[in-house]
């Protein structure tokens, strides 16, 4: 998890505790959550794609990974690669591929 979230967390709890008192948002805050929200949209998307490579490997399905459209990503971005018995793996962008990989596009 990132580490933001923490701190971040007492803030925005602060911050709605506020709102009730009438206190102004600290632009720190309103500016942190668009991170906060992408955060927890990769992990999702990283989650679900855990589960969908499960159950292929479980039952021989060929179900296929969520795409993220739009964001910023949270991280770098994520890259794709069939290994050489044509598995599918997602790894952070820049990360080097073993011989015998191929990247998806």
């Amino acid at each position: 998890m990132d580490a933001r979230l923490g701190s971040l967390s007492d803030q925005v709890q602060g911050f709605i505790s506020g709102i009730k008192d009438g206190v102004h948002t600290p632009p720190t805050v309103l500016q942190q959550i668009p991170g906060v929200a992408d955060t927890l949209v990769d992990t999702t998307v990283r989650a679900h794609n855990a589960h969908v490579d499960t159950t292929n490997g479980l039952y021989g399905t060929n179900f296929q990974h969520f795409e993220r459209q739009g964001g910023n990503g949270g991280q770098s971005g994520m890259i794709r690669a069939r290994d050489a018995q044509g598995k599918l793996h997602e790894a952070p962008a820049g990360t080097a591929l073993p011989t015998g990989w191929k990247l998806e596009k």
